[in-house]
This record gives C-alpha cells, structure tokens and sequence, in this order.
C-alpha cells in the first residue's frame, strides 16, 4: 500500500479529532494516554513528557497526515518535541514558510502551526498548535498539553502569537 503525502487540509481534520479524543498526561485522577505521541520520540519516556508534550502532539498529527519529517531533522539543536524546534527548522529550511505574527500580508490557514510566546511559562515559543480557523481577531486551533490535556481552542491575535508555520502540501524531508 502506497503511503500518501500530506497536506495542510488533512492535517488540520487530523489535528481536530486528535485533539477531541482528548489525551492526557499524568494527573491524580486518571492514567495517561500521551504513549502514542510520545513513542514517535525513542529517548523520551511518558514520565518526561508529562507536562511537555505540546510540541510532540504536533509532530503525531503531522507525520499522522502523511508528512514525512524526521524526528530532529539536521537544522534542530533538539528534536520535534520542542517548540523552539519547530522554529529553527522552519527559518533554516527554505522550502517551509515562516511567518512573524506582525507580518500584516500573512493570513494563517488551517493545517498551519502556530508558535506562542509566554502562554504558560513567560517565555518566548513555550507552546505551539494547529490552525483549525482564521477570523479576523482570533484563530481556532488545536493543541496537546493545554493544562496537561489535548484541547480546541479559540485565541485572540494577541502579542502571545509568535509566528505561524506552513509546511507545504506533499512535503517530504
């Protein structure tokens, strides 16, 4: 069976169901189910990931859509796993668009990512997701690790935007 390549409108209804099953990390009440997103990442345990796995949430549902990235492609000091990751990658490789929040002629689409700065721990790309709607105030996206647990959210264009990431349809690294 022939492997499809992926593209952005996938991504997002990939993106959409991953995030409404919803999973979770660690917490006194339940057992977690973040091991089919942290097992894409071979050095890393569900103990670790506890609390960490916005970015890992990501990387399942793109290579889920059929992109084929590596887990650390060479332009990463560290693997897909960290949102700081994301970045590098896609200011170091030409083919994938970057786009600062305050470029005023971007409009994001579903299936892009989206970097945040100083959402739950005041630093800069401290969480990321994917673009499920655009509005003209706001985004819907979905995203893992939102207190611990896979969420859709709506968010306001705010300073907490970073950037937005596209990778384009039918990618392969």
């Amino acid at each position: 069976m022939k492997k499809t390549m992926g593209d952005r409108v996938t991504l997002a209804a990939i993106a959409k169901k991953e995030a409404q099953k919803p999973y979770k990390g660690k917490s006194n009440d339940c057992a977690p189910n973040i091991q089919q997103i942290v097992a894409r990442f071979p050095k890393w345990s569900v103990d670790e990931a506890n609390g960490l796995w916005c970015a890992a949430f990501v990387y399942h549902c793109v290579v889920s859509a059929g992109f084929q990235i590596p887990v650390r492609p060479k332009e990463c000091s560290c693997s897909l796993a960290g949102c700081s990751a994301w970045e590098e990658w896609a200011q170091a490789d030409n083919r994938i668009e970057y786009h600062s929040a305050s470029d005023g002629f971007f409009q994001p689409a579903a299936g892009d990512l989206v970097l945040f700065d100083r959402v739950f721990n005041g630093t800069e790309h401290d969480h990321i997701g994917i673009v499920l709607e655009n509005y003209d105030d706001c985004i819907v996206s979905a995203e893992g690790n939102v207190g611990n647990v896979s969420r859709i959210l709506k968010r306001k264009k705010d300073g907490h935007i970073r950037a937005y990431i596209r990778i384009p349809d039918r990618f392969s690294y």
